[in-house]
């Protein structure tokens, strides 16, 4: 029995279509939807054979064909409608040994074990079958080479100032008025003055970075760059800041000593009207 595996599935559904229109055949009408093309070719064949001798002058030449194709030399005779006699010839013999030999399209490229080209080719053919699943597998594993990557282009250092601010942002204005106070120092009220700053925002946070580093140091409501930097050394600064806590206490002293004096005043005045 011919396998599919070297007919296409539509010269099969034509050939059998063509036998089923001829009504020659004893067997039942082959169903073709759904039908595997082997079992089409197993159908299709039983349907000419079944054929009474007398009425095979009437086979179409298209059925005679495709049975001559798909049998090959069966008992040495090929079916051949003209007048209903059967003969085999040197070109139809040749034909079929190539047809036995030829390979699938797909051979050695693709291997699907679920694929029905490739059951076919297991059924008929499992050595071949074989060869191309075990070469199909091993392509697979065949990892191409990586393209390495081009490097990306080194992006130029951001350039900063001396304080670690961005050249050109708010932070390195601030910078520069830090600077420009040199030993007198400069108050947040002069930050949210300057021009550069129209939003009035103050820079606390900044300043505090710069003196946990060592470059600033704050007397009162002074601010000073270190003494490295031009501002004043860091005894000048703590003797400032001492004044500055002794006249904190002398104004808070008088502001207290007034209140008492306040409330002395208001005590006598209650005593001379009783």
């Amino acid at each position: 029995m011919a396998e599919a595996i070297n007919h296409d599935i539509k010269d099969i559904r034509k050939a059998v279509k063509a036998l089923n229109a001829s009504q020659l055949a004893t067997t039942d009408t082959i169903k073709i939807v759904k039908a595997t093309p082997d079992s089409l070719i197993k159908s299709f064949v039983n349907g000419v054979e079944s054929i009474p001798k007398d009425k095979l002058d009437q086979l179409p030449n298209e059925v005679a064909d495709f049975y001559n194709l798909v049998t090959g030399n069966k008992g040495g005779e090929n079916l051949q409608a003209e007048g209903g006699e059967q003969k085999m010839t040197e070109d139809t013999q040749a034909a079929t040994e190539d047809d036995k030999d030829k390979k699938p399209e797909c051979f050695k490229k693709a291997w699907d074990a679920d694929a029905q080209e490739c059951k076919q080719c297991l059924e008929g053919y499992p050595e071949d079958y074989e060869a191309c699943k075990v070469a199909v597998q091993a392509a697979k594993k065949q990892v191409p080479k990586k393209t390495p990557k081009k490097a990306a282009p080194k992006k130029e250092p951001v350039p900063r100032d001396k304080f670690g601010f961005r050249v050109g942002g708010k932070g390195n204005e601030f910078g520069k008025l830090l600077l420009a106070g040199g030993v007198n120092g400069i108050s947040m009220q002069d930050v949210r003055r300057a021009k550069w700053n129209p939003t009035g925002t103050t820079y606390y946070e900044a300043f505090n970075r710069l003196a946990a580093k060592g470059m600033a140091q704050k007397a009162g409501q002074k601010l000073f760059v270190s003494e490295e930097f031009g501002g004043p050394s860091a005894a000048a600064v703590a003797k400032m800041v001492a004044e500055d806590e002794a006249k904190k206490k002398e104004v808070a002293a008088a502001a207290a000593a007034a209140k008492k004096k306040k409330e002395d005043e208001a005590k006598a005045k209650v005593k001379e009207a009783a």
